[in-house]
């Protein structure tokens, strides 16, 4: 048996059923599909996410992934750093292959109702630099790509 279990990866039927995004960092790491539960989220309870990975070319890096919950002020009001597949690199991934990260981000108790920002950013390792995001067109759109807007109650 292998010591670490292997990176999760995508059905057909689960990439489907994500929501679709294409976001590319770096020329690195494609992302192709998102899930967000629940839609509407409640102070102290975890919000689920799911990011579906499309890796891309030869010769990666190993990223390092960053979420972030933002208010309307732009303050950041829960965070979440980690790597895409715990137990395996980024730079081994198969390119034919769409794999999973699932996380829980917890909500802080007392968030206050109203809308918050979704957003998701990698860097090079779990020290390096940020990587820039890249729309369909190959342009930078910054480092921190907006998944979602949630509607905390």
């Amino acid at each position: 048996l292998p010591l670490y279990a292997p990176a999760e990866t995508a059905t057909a039927a689960a990439r489907q059923a994500a929501t679709p995004t294409d976001v590319s960092y770096g020329n690195a790491l494609r992302l192709v599909g998102f899930e967000i539960a629940p839609a509407q989220a409640r102070p102290g309870e975890p919000l689920s996410l799911a990011f579906f990975w499309q890796p891309q070319g030869d010769g990666r890096p190993d990223l390092y992934a960053n979420v972030r919950l933002r208010n309307g002020e732009g303050k950041t009001v829960a965070r979440d750093e980690f790597w895409p597949a715990p137990n395996s690199s980024t730079s081994v991934w198969d390119s034919d292959t769409t794999y999973v990260t699932r996380r829980a981000l917890p909500l802080p108790p007392d968030l206050k109702p109203g809308a918050y920002r979704v957003e998701v950013s990698l860097r090079l390792g779990q020290l390096g630099e940020a990587v820039p995001a890249l729309d369909t067109a190959g342009e930078e759109i910054g480092t921190w790509f907006r998944l979602a807007t949630l509607q905390v109650n």
